[in-house]
């Protein structure tokens, strides 16, 4: 696919582009509807984009290691305590069913029907699991927290702050957080080569592109959101930006 780069850019006038469906991966593969689309329409391309997931994951440090997770059960048993956004196969949730066993009944894993339908394919059992579209509102209020793995640099800009949006009206002001688990590049630093080609990729399959942390800040706040801290790893390229309503935002 990326052998189409340089004619695709011709068409932006090498300007990196942002539309989400007019992307590299649409050129490529004369088709229309953007790389999840294109999952969707053909289920067993959609598996083994989840195998990759599974894979990717399974290399990286588990996100329960570098964020404070204890901290989240500190919450109403009568709610949702984590939704997986976006979760593919589990394998983000199965770390902390392990690590909290008790509270498999308030956790849930959203993605789309034919993921969440998967039974076979799914990593862990004992969770709710919901079939949700994260370009529409998020029915699961007042959840402690929701979490995203690699998803919002997947979007441009735009669709981001739609994705974001979409959350922060589930959200109860004073208790409930989104885990954004992404890279975050250093704004005063070179790049790391693992982060530039994932940077690359994102651009070819989405008109997308990871993020500095003075971008995800500002795209954040422009929505009355506020990043609380960045959770990291010393081995790692990746972050855990923990997010909360900004004061003074009107309780739903």
């Amino acid at each position: 696919m990326l052998h189409h780069m340089p004619m695709f850019l011709k068409k932006t006038n090498f300007v990196n582009p942002t539309r989400s469906r007019d992307t590299m991966f649409d050129s490529a593969f004369n088709w229309e509807g953007g790389l999840f689309g294109y999952l969707e329409k053909y289920p067993d391309e959609g598996k083994g984009f989840n195998v990759v997931q599974k894979l990717s994951t399974s290399s990286q440090a588990r996100w329960t290691s570098v964020y404070p997770c204890h901290t989240l059960l500190d919450s109403d048993p009568n709610l949702p305590l984590l939704v997986d956004v976006g979760g593919s196969i589990g394998q983000d949730l199965k770390p902390f069913v392990e690590k909290y066993p008790e509270t498999a009944s308030r956790l849930y894993l959203q993605d789309l029907p034919s993921v969440i339908a998967d039974e076979e394919a799914c990593q862990v059992k004992g969770i709710n699991k919901l079939a949700y579209d994260f370009f529409k509102p998020q029915p699961l209020k007042h959840a402690r927290a929701y979490y995203m793995h690699h998803i919002l640099h997947d979007w441009p800009d735009k669709i981001v702050l739609k994705i974001l949006e979409n959350q922060k009206v589930a959200m109860k002001p004073g208790y409930s957080k989104i885990l954004i688990h992404d890279h975050v590049l250093d704004d005063s630093r070179p790049v790391h080569p693992h982060a530039a080609s994932y940077d690359i990729t994102m651009m070819a399959f989405g008109s997308a592109k990871e993020r500095t942390e003075g971008e995800w800040r500002e795209l954040i706040e422009s929505i009355g959101l506020k990043i609380v801290k960045i959770w990291g790893s010393p081995s790692s390229v990746q972050g855990i930006l923990e997010v909360e309503l900004m004061e003074g935002v009107a309780k739903l």
